[in-house]
């Protein structure tokens, strides 16, 4: 099932393993490949990676599959600020924060592009 592939991803990519949650978080993509959640997971973890055009091209995924999804809204803020890319990352945390008001991540990503 994609989701227990995607749950056990997240578990594994918070302990800090990143090549096993990568890896697992695909197989829930190749099993469900509309599973915007997993497509914001694998973008996540490429960042956290430094691989920046595969986490973009994976987050850019979930927001065309879920664009009433914050988090990989969130995530794209994250991405750009990394890149000093403020402008952009003013967008995406705007957008987060106009889907999830309270998000306070987003909150702080947006007053960190200032």
């Amino acid at each position: 099932m994609a989701r227990t592939r995607y749950y056990a991803a997240a578990v594994r990519f918070i302990r800090g393993q990143a090549a096993e949650a990568l890896q697992l978080s695909q197989q829930a993509i190749a099993l469900d490949p509309r599973y915007a959640s997993a497509h914001n997971l694998v973008g996540a973890i490429h960042a956290s990676l430094g691989q920046q055009k595969d986490a973009r091209n994976a987050l850019l995924t979930a927001l065309r599959l879920n664009p009433r999804d914050s988090a990989p809204y969130l995530n794209l803020g994250l991405l750009e600020l990394t890149a000093n890319n403020r402008a952009a990352a003013a967008g995406y945390f705007a957008e987060a924060l106009s889907l999830d008001p309270k998000s306070s991540a987003a909150r702080q990503g947006l007053a960190q592009t200032r």
